[in-house]
């Protein structure tokens, strides 16, 4: 018979899979549990990151602070510590105490003096405007402070802080120049027969070869030399024209040319032999070249076997015209951003060659109107009122309106001398230098004033001098008051992007103190300001205008005073008429002969701080 297994019940027949679900759990809870491990990881790397992130952007905004704090204090609206100069008590920072590039650059003025002069690595300890700034942090191992705070309380976990170093990429104040030199339009030796046959004396033009100097501070060198020798008797020299140009290669390229004249006896006794300089100053490219020793005549020493005198100049570089500014900003946990700056020292450069510069109309038959007044109450002078400068000419004018000039001035009004001087300008006009811009002999059509310095030829006529850019040609005018396209550009597009710009204006034009700039496009009525006004209509000046800086009337090219009062203008003028459009310049009117006194006064500093007062430009910003 057969039998019949029965089968177990179910759990009896998985007994071998026992413990499966605990495994499947066990597995399942180590998943989870390394998911949630990263997560707790990633969540804490995240607080990290932002923590770190956000270091990293106190440090960027830090940096960005120490750039705007040294804008800032280029601006001339920090005072330095300690003061160069005592502010007085209305609280107005004068213009010793005002941060220029060049100062920037200059230990002297850029850094505090509790500052040291060398690295550790023994270079020169950087140009860093801490006597500006105010560092107020010192790291470790640091003998002085080296950080400015930014974001209290800072440390090395928390806050920011920034330091600054400043540069000058040209390195401004290495000079190099040469010069060259003609004597009656020849570089050879110059030889004059006397009374008596074998009496000679001939004059030889050594010129200076490239020469290389330091000139920040102020160097002497020499623009080169003569040697004089005779025989016999000697000669007689009459007026002989010498020109000298400077060339400069360093640090901006461009030259400069001085006319003048050499003149007297040569001989074994009582030799007078001089040249007299047609300008006592030549600016290349912001570089003045200042002749010493002669006022404006160098006397020559004569002997019969020939002996040397030198054109002895002092040279000063120019302002940097253009600086990097290097700011490190730091931030919590060692955080460090660095941000790299390059600014231009002017965005317009305008220096006039005059207390009063007038640029003539290029059709030479048209005659400016010029009238100084008849009252010896009204004073105009080219002596610097800031004693930076050597004196100016009172006048510069465009050769053709020499006669108006002299008549505008002979009235009886108190004008320095030298009263009027020639603008070097070409005909037809070009952006060219006119290196023989005062005529010899002086046309007999335009009379010169009499004779009042014995130590030059008779009679005096004026000086030539260099013609800004922006006057050479009616274009080039244009292009400065309304760029190159002919609108919202040059000076006006500035101005509209300050609101300083109106087309009708009365009253109070800026301040200099403040970096005034006031630009109207037609007519105004001025009672007193500061800082650069242009009007491209006719200017009126009011009874008791008080102003300080540099006025441009350039379009219309019309100025007139009207009432009595008090007036005084420190610093320049330029005016010029031509069309806004099209077409060259036309004749200018300049008349302030109205009542009351008035002073015209040249002043450097004020011009300074009017092309300061046109705005910084930064022409470069990167993060390094």
């Amino acid at each position: 018979m057969k039998t019949r297994n029965k089968l177990p019940v179910a759990y009896q027949r998985r007994r071998d899979e026992r413990g499966a679900a605990l495994m499947m759990m066990l597995l399942i809870a180590m998943l989870l549990l390394a998911a949630g491990g990263a997560l707790i990881l990633s969540t804490a790397m995240s607080n990290s990151l932002a923590y770190d992130s956000s270091g990293e952007e106190q440090a960027y905004y830090a940096a960005e602070a120490g750039i705007e704090d040294s804008l800032s204090a280029l601006r001339g609206q920090y005072a330095p510590n300690p003061l160069i100069q005592t502010i007085p008590v209305s609280g107005i920072i004068p213009d010793a105490d005002k941060l220029t590039f060049r100062g920037a650059v200059t230990r002297a003025t850029s850094n505090d003096p509790a500052d040291p002069t060398t690295s550790a690595d023994g270079s020169a300890f950087p140009y860093r405007l801490s006597r500006w700034l105010g560092y107020d942090y010192q790291s470790a191992g640091a003998s002085y402070s080296d950080r400015k705070i930014v974001a209290a309380p800072y440390s090395l976990l928390s806050g920011s802080a920034y330091s600054v170093t400043v540069a000058d990429p040209d390195n401004s104040q290495n000079v190099t120049f040469s010069t060259t030199g003609t004597i009656n339009g020849s570089t050879n030796p110059f030889t004059q027969n006397g009374t008596n046959p074998g009496d000679t004396a001939t004059i030889s033009f050594t010129p200076t070869g490239s020469t290389a100097l330091v000139a920040y501070p102020a160097v002497n060198s020499a623009l080169g030399s003569f040697n004089v020798r005779y025989t016999n008797l000697g000669a007689l020299i009459p007026s002989t024209p010498f020109v000298l140009q400077i060339n400069q290669t360093t640090p901006y390229p461009g030259q400069f040319t001085i006319n003048g004249t050499i003149q007297g006896l040569v001989a074994p006794l009582g030799s007078t032999l001089a040249v007299t300089f047609g300008t006592m100053t030549a600016v290349v490219q912001g570089t003045a070249y200042t002749l010493t020793g002669s006022n404006p005549t160098l006397l020559l020493t004569t002997t019969a076997t020939g002996t040397i005198t030198s054109i002895p100049v002092r040279v000063t570089a120019p302002d940097p015209r253009q600086l990097i500014i290097r700011s490190t900003g730091y931030g919590p946990k060692g955080a460090r951003k660095q941000l790299e700056a390059v600014v231009d020292n002017f965005a317009f450069l305008i220096n006039p060659p005059a207390t009063i510069c007038i640029r003539g109309s290029d059709n030479q038959t048209a005659s400016m109107t010029f009238d100084l007044g008849s009252s010896n109450a009204k004073n105009y002078s080219g002596i610097d009122a800031s004693g930076v400068q050597p004196q100016q000419p009172t006048v510069a004018i465009s050769l053709h309106d020499w006669g108006a000039a002299n008549g505008g001035i002979v009235k009886g009004s108190t004008v320095d001398d030298p009263k009027l001087s020639i603008l070097d300008l070409t005909n037809p006009p070009s952006m060219n230098m006119n290196t023989n811009t005062i005529p010899s002999p002086w046309p007999g059509s335009l009379t010169p004033v009499p004779d009042n310095d014995p130590a030059t030829p008779a009679p005096d006529v004026p000086k030539a001098v260099t013609t800004p850019d922006f006057l050479r040609t009616a274009d080039a005018a244009r292009e400065m008051l309304y760029g190159p396209t002919g609108s919202n550009g040059g000076l006006m597009g500035v101005a509209q992007a300050r609101n300083a710009y109106y087309t009708s204006f009365s009253g109070t034009a800026g301040d200099y103190n403040n970096g005034g700039f006031t630009f109207v496009d037609g007519d105004c009525n001025l009672d007193g300001g500061g800082g650069l006004l242009v009007v491209t209509g006719t200017l009126t000046l009011n009874g008791n205008s008080q102003f300080r800086g540099v006025i441009l009337v350039m379009g219309g090219g019309n100025v007139v005073r009207q009432g009595g009062g008090n007036a005084r203008i420190r610093g320049s003028w330029v005016i010029a008429s031509f069309d806004r459009n099209s077409g060259n310049f036309t004749a200018p009117s300049f008349d302030v002969s109205g009542g009351g006194n008035a002073d015209f006064e040249y002043d450097w500093q004020a011009i300074v701080g009017a092309n300061r007062g046109i705005g910084l430009s930064i022409s470069g910003l990167a993060e390094r």
